[in-house]
């Protein structure tokens, strides 16, 4: 056998033989280390590729401390993220019920542990019959319920219980917020409220004596705060900047509660959403607003 220092001779030759055969001398171990150095330049490729690029969190076993943490970081807020849907939910469903004169007697109108808040909500009277189709309730105009004691510029009397030392509403009441009537109360247009055009970060304040119910981000409405007065009123403050008030709050006629903001995906501009509910029916805040 052939030593493999040894050099070789390597002759091409032509098939038809017409022309000069052609020789190479080969040395074997030139070969190997031209092979090994080839080998060993695409291994160090590879293992660049691994270490530097995002290719190295696909291999099992090969994340880095760091990307295991993200990824639990990651899983973590995904789960606070669920379970804050899920409490929303939750908040938007007890509020729809209230609003709509769902309540019943001993069920809560929201999550809160003060048995005083329980009894004011007990103290609800069902909405009127013969809601809206779609599940809008009608107007008090549309009601067939007459409203005691309604007459503007009266205070409405405060209910038997333990939201009875709540005043109640003086109407007509102020505007919520400094700024522009832009848009009325629309029954067709299933617009149950009054927007008024306000710079952004405007004090929104509270029409009335009344407990937080809901104090929240939503969807459509961006963040939203609800208070509950007496004689079953509740107020609703759309498309706020920031809330300044959290649900079991106790706040007073003329109370900054929030600042007006531009939140939410149906806005168009910065503004106060305002409705105002009693007994699950929609009122038109004109004929309650001094100025309107």
């Amino acid at each position: 056998m052939r030593n493999i220092g040894s050099a070789l001779t390597l002759i091409v030759m032509d098939e038809a033989g017409m022309h000069e055969p052609r020789t190479y001398r080969v040395e074997p171990k030139r070969l190997l280390v031209l092979a090994g150095v080839l080998v060993l330049a695409v291994g160090l490729l590879m293992v660049l590729l691994v270490v530097a690029t995002p290719i190295r969190g696909l291999i099992p076993g090969l994340a880095t401390e760091g990307m295991r943490e993200e990824a639990q970081r990651n899983a973590q807020r995904l789960q606070a993220m669920e379970d804050s849907l899920a409490s929303q939910d939750a908040y938007l469903a007890q509020l729809r019920d209230l609003v709509l004169g769902r309540v019943e007697p001993g069920e809560r109108a929201a999550p809160l542990s003060e048995a005083e808040i329980e009894a004011e909500v007990e103290d609800l009277a069902p909405g009127p019959p013969g809601g809206r189709p779609g599940g809008f309730p009608r107007s008090i105009a549309e009601s067939d319920a007459a409203w005691p004691g309604g007459e503007p510029g009266l205070a409405m009397p405060a209910p038997a219980g333990s939201f009875a030392s709540v005043p109640g509403l003086r109407f007509p009441v102020v505007a919520p917020v400094a700024g522009v009537f832009t848009r009325g109360y629309s029954e067709d247009q299933r617009h149950y409220a009054v927007d008024f055009a306000a710079e952004q970060g405007s004090p929104v304040s509270s029409v009335g004596d009344g407990r937080v119910l809901f104090a929240d981000w939503t969807h459509d409405a961006g963040h939203v705060i609800v208070v509950q007065h007496a004689d079953g009123f509740v107020s609703v403050y759309k498309h706020n900047d920031r809330l300044l008030r959290r649900p079991g709050d106790r706040v007073s006629a003329r109370e900054t509660i929030a600042f007006s903001g531009n939140t939410g995906e149906l806005t168009t501009g910065p503004h106060l959403h305002f409705e105002l509910w009693r007994n699950g029916s929609a009122l038109d805040p004109r004929e309650y607003i001094v100025g309107l």
